[in-house]
């Protein structure tokens, strides 16, 4: 078994770090790289429109790169081939490459740093490491400088003393045969633990030291933007730095109110960091009870490693790389990986790609199609769904570079794509062959372009490998085998990475900086998926007025992008039932063996409407809802009963754009308003303003933290005034960040607590006035300072009305609902 797990290039070498036979190794390749130029004879390599090229072969990187740079701006003189020449080697070194993930050393790691100064400045990094942890599978190594105690015979603790011998000691163990890392990760590691410890050993030891962290001796340095700020950024030449924190926000597709360890820990695994709020601060742990500050460090990594135990993103990553021919921290970028992925695939079939040529997106490209709603609470809504839209719509028009041939002067609305508005160009485009797109290019159907030809290579393993980790699941349902879960992971992680390619196609294409990209194409794909939408919703409401005998009544509620939610309320009237069950039981029929085929068949007359290379549109039966409200785009509540042909035993909310999705409401409010919906949903109006008073009554009794609004803070430079604390026009919650970091500094308490920092994630509150503070609001990172004396003064009734009455009462409004009862003139003489 032969695999790489780093190349790179420095000045004339290919720089290779790897595994072979089990072993690892590096080497330093002296690759005599090649591109193509155009040619006048027959060759074997052509250009994607057919055109011979000749193969040239270089002596060196650098005899190729100067040659690209003489004659990148010669005119009519082109240049094809991949010149990111990393990239070409793994192509031509690892064709269908065998790899072993297990055999890939991934390090954990989590310093800590003092705080005695404040939060530590990365870029100076003026403060001591305080502690280590570098955990790995089977051993974890832990530098410190007090004692620490511990039963684990897997934790290696190593007292050091002082910084000089922890970070002698840490070099080490890192560059050591046996323990030299070929990914590290941890939680945020990128932007602090990795930067920090760079800068205070370079501080501290000098770089000569420093450079000792890349097998190499190299160190690349660069400035990343993140989460809205350029952060610092080393990469060790040799090896991978996967940032969890990234990861997680990258393939999780969840929104958070914040992305701590802590409360990511605990969404996922149920587990929390180690509390240290009896001591106030990190530093007063440290001072104070250096046991548990090891303890606490120690533990950030096994929580990391929890994580990845559970969710297998690295794996991912790995699976993603090596599919594409890329190194690991391109799955992570789209462009990259899919760049890589179109030239290895045009290659095997001796087709060259041309020079990237930069063209500034001089607007973004149209999106999907949302509908303007029908709004209040329905009766028994069913949603169809478009199966991959995108990548459907690629492979149906055949749409790709390769493939596409003119567009066509006159431009259509979608009202004239839906009815007869092309029928004149029919004969043009039967005659030339051609698919027609809603922006009115054409592309040839002679032969199928490398993009489509792509995509379904990649739903046919996906199909694959999801189908076999189905057959493996049900199979280890019976024998419960360690090694079927292995099996049943890795066919998982197949199937997600082809799914992730697959959704991120698009979003190459519609990119400035990839090298296919084009308006022209991205604007093929938007404005067919919006004409798909519409012809969809268009021929339903025809149908539902066909068989229910009423005339242009408008039966679809919603749409957006892929799915439509259709109004069936009056089939049910009519089939005289009342149970539930029943009812589901006959929609789900009904869309089976009516709805099914006719979808089928308006799809069909879609594609033959547009000329379409082949039907690839698939729209399939969803949920079955007994209710829903629908307050505008994006934004509604339904009452599942049967997803996809799943039937539950407890109907479940399905909900988007409701403030008990948002991460910005209050951790309480997001459960509650979860259940007040289900009871408007399942009960009726005094049951709502019943619940409704319940939780206003259980709501005072709660703590500020689950009560206050998650935000991020930005910009608190921007808006500090040194005279008066903050500006006029300061956004509330930073107007609370700024309150508190000035009472921690009139109160001496800035080494007990820990201040608020420009990018954090905080909780902010309202106050009521007078209060200690003469303010009407307090953001904290974690809890109020018991010192500051603002318990008693929390504005309960305006958080309560912000937070949760005045969301349910949006909805509540749209149905005509009232949020307590009122009394009326037939109260009063009762």
């Amino acid at each position: 078994m032969h695999f790489y797990t780093n190349v790179t290039q420095r000045r004339n070498r290919i720089l290779v770090c790897g595994y072979e036979n089990g072993k690892r190794y590096k080497n330093e390749i002296k690759y005599k790289p090649y591109l193509f130029v155009p040619s006048k004879n027959k060759s074997k390599y052509k250009t994607i429109h057919g055109k011979p090229v000749d193969k040239i072969t270089f002596n060196s990187i650098n005899e190729a790169k100067e040659f690209y740079k003489n004659y990148e701006d010669v005119d009519n003189f082109e240049i094809y081939g991949l010149n990111n020449f990393p990239y070409v080697y793994i192509y031509d070194t690892f064709k269908n490459i065998k790899y072993d993930t297990n055999q890939i050393k991934t390090l954990v790691i989590d310093i800590e740093v003092s705080t005695a100064d404040g939060y530590p400045d990365i870029e100076s990094a003026g403060s001591e490491i305080t502690a280590i942890t570098m955990l790995y599978d089977d051993i974890t190594f832990v530098l410190g400088y007090k004692d620490f105690d511990t039963n684990d015979s897997n934790i290696k603790y190593i007292k050091c003393k002082d910084e000089v011998d922890l970070l002698h000691k840490f070099i080490k163990i890192w560059s050591h045969d046996v323990y030299r890392p070929d990914v590290i990760t941890g939680w945020n590691v990128e932007f602090f633990d990795i930067p920090y410890c760079v800068n205070r050993i370079v501080k501290i030891l000098g770089d000569e030291y420093a450079k000792k962290l890349s097998p190499w001796g190299i160190l690349d340095q660069k400035t990343v933007s993140f989460m809205g700020r350029d952060n610092q950024s080393f990469s060790p030449l040799g090896i991978s730095v996967l940032d969890y924190l990234q990861l997680y926000k990258k393939f999780t597709y969840t929104q958070q109110e914040t992305y701590k360890l802590d409360h990511i820990a605990f969404i996922e695994l149920g587990e929390r960091k180690l509390d240290y709020s009896d001591y106030g601060s990190l530093n007063a742990l440290y001072e104070n009870d250096h046991q548990k500050f090891i303890e606490y460090n120690i533990r950030d990594c096994v929580l990391v490693k929890r994580l990845d135990d559970k969710m297998k993103l690295l794996d991912l990553v790995y699976t993603i790389a090596y599919d594409s021919g890329c190194n690991y921290n391109d799955s992570l970028a789209t462009v990259k990986s899919w760049d890589v992925t179109i030239h290895n695939y045009l290659m095997d079939q001796n087709k060259v790609i041309p020079k990237k040529v930069y063209e500034k997106a001089n607007r973004i490209p149209a999106g999907g199609f949302v509908k303007v709603p029908q709004t209040g609470m329905f009766d028994w809504i069913v949603s169809f769904d478009l199966t991959s839209l995108y990548p459907h719509i690629i492979m149906g028009y055949n749409i790709s570079p390769d493939t596409y041939k003119s567009t066509i002067q006159e431009k259509f609305n979608t009202q004239q794509l839906l009815t007869n508005g092309i029928d004149k160009y029919h004969d043009y485009l039967d005659e030339n062959n051609l698919s027609f797109t809603s922006n009115s290019c054409t592309y040839t159907k002679e032969f199928q372009g490398f993009l489509p030809a792509l995509m379904e290579e990649f739903f046919l393993k996906r199909k694959e490998y999801k189908t076999k980790m189905l057959e493996l699941k049900k199979t280890y349902e019976v024998t419960k085998s360690k090694k079927l879960e292995y099996e049943i992971s890795k066919y998982d992680n197949l199937q997600m990475a082809l799914k992730i390619r697959l959704n991120s196609a698009y979003g190459a294409l519609a990119n400035e900086y990839f090298r296919w990209f084009d308006l022209k194409y991205a604007e093929s794909i938007t404005l067919s998926g919006q004409l798909t939408i519409q012809w969809a919703e268009h021929k339903m409401n025809q149908y539902m007025n066909n068989l229910l005998k009423t005339e242009n009544i408008d039966y679809c509620i919603a749409s957006d992008t892929d799915s439509l939610y259709m109004n069936f309320n009056e089939i049910v009237q009519k089939s005289g039932m009342t149970d539930k069950s029943k009812i589901v039981s006959l929609l789900d029929k009904f869309c089976e063996e009516k709805v099914q085929p006719y979808l089928d068949k308006i799809f069909d007359e879609l594609a033959e409407h547009m000329r379409a290379y082949k039907q690839m549109m698939f729209m399939k039966r969803e949920g079955i809802s007994d209710r829903g409200i629908f307050i505008a785009k994006k934004r509604y509540i339904l009452n599942v009963h049967n997803n996809e042909g799943v039937q539950y035993d407890e109907p479940k909310l399905k909900m988007m754009g409701i403030e008990a999705v948002r991460s910005s409401t209050p951790s309480s409010c997001r459960d509650s308003i979860k259940n007040a919906l289900k009871v408007i949903l399942q009960g009726n109006e005094d049951d709502a303003i019943e619940y409704i008073e319940n939780f206003r009554n259980k709501f005072k009794t709660l703590s500020f933290e689950e009560i206050s609004f998650p935000r991020g803070v930005n910009n608190l430079d921007k808006y500090r005034d040194y005279g008066n604390i903050y500006k006029k026009g300061t956004p509330i919650h930073v107007r609370g960040a700024l309150l508190f970091n000035h009472h921690l500094k009139k109160h001496n308490l800035e080494n007990k607590y820990e201040m608020i920092f420009d990018k954090e994630k905080i909780k902010f509150c309202y106050l009521k006035l007078p209060n200690p503070l003469h303010e009407n609001v307090i953001s904290v990172s974690n809890k109020i300072p018991s010192e500051f004396n603002l318990e008693s003064y929390i504005d309960y009734d305006l958080q309560f009305e912000k937070s949760f009455l005045d969301p349910i009462k949006t909805i509540l409004d749209k149905i005509g609902w009232k949020t307590e009862k009122t009394n009326s003139l037939n109260d009063f003489f009762t």
